[in-house]
């Protein structure tokens, strides 16, 4: 009896070691005793074409080798994906819902695990244009396989437009610089509107803020600051004078935000003004506009940085937003405006201006002239895109040109017989124009 036992152990033994079961991520074999077959070996086989410039379809088959493998259920996720820019992660894209829709169907391959198809949209994973890396992974673990992980180039062009700032505004017109909201209402927006000459500027700031921005722009449109504004001008003030009660822009943190901010930096650019005082009901208050300081005038926005923004009509437009941190150098400020070193700040709709590969090799500051010792990659990272090139350099200029003691800036690159790049000299001082982001070209 005992003997018999033993037996029957034994051939259990026998017959679970036959089967040769693998452990798989979540995936559950059939129990059954069968006769001994070959080892799972699983594969993964991918294929990435481009699309267009700023789309990817990629292809992605997993498949047992040896046609033996019996499953009943597979991971959430088989496969991951995550994108790289520079050998730092980015972001990852989730393939779950893709996997479970298009393996609702049963595979007609006896061999296949799992067969699936999806796109890689650059507005929809909301990166910049440039050079990335996927990487492909496999979520299978504790099996004898093949699935390495596979890396991939991807590159994003997304082919915007970019107006370069005015040299010069023709004879009996002059220039307004107006503020107006990104569509997130989140940035406020320098535009050059060129007008019929007129002696009473401030007048024209108001009421051209007023008209809303050209709609070809791109931005959003209609008025953002209150109507029926008094104006006067003292010793370099502006004084604006507005009514006790101004309605939204006083109920509402966002509109007052945009208004206030509007007037301060449009009216701070004409160039007998210099600072503007807010009246209420003819009188000097402590706060209005939702909250706001109102108690002494208000000065030009601090040093910034210039980054590109994307509007509906897919224009890119020069914009100032905040320098991260203190300004502890020219090389701090310089790195901003790349990808990698401020990646949160940067997106599909705001782009950062300057490659990874332009190096910035040292600098001096002399008479209020900062001079860049730039890689030879400067001249060469944007060869056949003037737009680009454009971009980059007025980038650079209005960003360390809003630095105190800082007037003019000036390109220089060693063993280079390169004069220009884009409309700008090379190795020559350069004072950006008065006159950015054109609101439309002429």
């Amino acid at each position: 009896m005992l003997r018999t036992i033993k037996n029957i152990i034994l051939l259990i033994i026998i017959c679970i070691t036959a089967t040769g079961m693998p452990i798989f991520a979540n995936i559950i074999f059939a129990p059954e005793c069968k006769e001994a077959m070959l080892p799972v070996e699983i594969a993964m086989h991918v294929s990435i074409d481009e699309i267009e410039s700023t789309q990817y379809q990629i292809s992605i088959k997993v498949f047992d080798k040896n046609s033996m493998l019996e499953l009943l259920a597979l991971p959430d996720n088989p496969v991951i994906l995550e994108i790289y820019r520079n050998e730092q992660f980015v972001s990852n894209i989730d393939l779950k819902d893709v996997f479970k829709m298009q393996n609702s169907t049963q595979l007609q391959e006896k061999s296949i695990i799992t067969e699936f198809v999806t796109i890689i949209d650059q507005e929809k994973t909301n990166l910049p244009d440039g050079m990335y890396q996927l990487k492909v992974i496999p979520n299978i673990k504790d099996i004898d396989s093949s699935l390495d992980t596979q890396t991939f180039s991807l590159s994003f062009d997304s082919d915007f437009k970019y107006i370069p700032s005015l040299e010069s505004i023709s004879r009996n017109n002059m220039g307004l610089i107006l503020y107006f909201p990104d569509s997130e209402f989140i940035n406020l927006i320098p535009i050059t509107r060129v007008i019929p000459f007129t002696p009473t500027p401030l007048r024209a700031t108001l009421n051209n803020l007023l008209a809303g921005v050209d709609k070809s722009v791109g931005l959003p449109t209609g008025s953002f600051i209150p109507e029926k504004i008094g104006l006067g001008l003292v010793n370099r003030t502006a004084q604006l004078f507005l009514p006790a009660d101004i309605g939204r822009f006083e109920t509402n943190s966002t509109d007052a935000r945009i208004a206030l901010y509007s007037l301060v930096n449009s009216l701070n650019t004409i160039h007998a003004v210099n600072r503007v005082q807010f009246y209420f009901n003819n009188r000097i208050v402590e706060s209005g506009f939702h909250g706001h300081a109102m108690s002494k005038p208000y000065y030009h926005t601090a040093s910034s940085l210039y980054v590109g923004t994307r509007t509906k009509t897919n224009r890119i437009l020069l914009t100032p937003v905040p320098i991260f941190g203190e300004i502890t150098s020219i090389e701090t400020v310089f790195s901003q405006l790349k990808f990698n070193y401020n990646k949160e700040q940067f997106n599909f709709n705001i782009i950062p201006t300057v490659p990874a590969e332009v190096v910035l090799k040292n600098y001096t500051i002399d008479d209020g002239i900062l001079k860049l010792d730039l890689s030879p990659a400067f001249l060469t990272v944007f060869e056949d895109n003037e737009a680009q090139q454009n971009l980059m350099i007025e980038s650079i200029l209005y960003t360390f040109a809003s630095l105190p003691d800082i007037a003019q800036i000036q390109f220089d690159i060693k063993d280079t017989k390169s004069n220009t790049l884009g409309r700008y000299p090379i190795g020559e001082p350069i004072k950006p124009s008065r006159y950015i982001n054109p609101e439309t070209q002429n």
